[in-house]
């Protein structure tokens, strides 16, 4: 995860609830491997069942008032 996201998942906790489209949510499990917090299995799946690829973007903005992340996603032009 990037260092920025740090100050929002608490490092007890072991999952985040995220939000992808409107009233699709979802719950990523997060793991600790050598201090530091990854995104466990659902992120490859997220990849494969939006079939990104490298140059499309993946935006995170998290909402405060909701405790939820939001996902935006951006396909590279063909």
């Amino acid at each position: 995860m990037p260092t920025a996201a740090l100050d929002f998942v608490d490092a007890s906790t072991r999952c985040m609830t995220m939000q992808h489209r409107i009233g699709v949510r979802g719950i990523w499990s997060i793991s600790m491997h050598n201090a530091i917090q990854y995104v466990d299995d659902p992120w490859h799946g997220f990849l494969m069942e939006n079939h990104l690829m490298g140059g499309d973007e993946v935006v995170f903005y998290y909402r405060p008032n909701q405790h939820v992340w939001e996902i935006i996603l951006r396909k590279e032009p063909v």
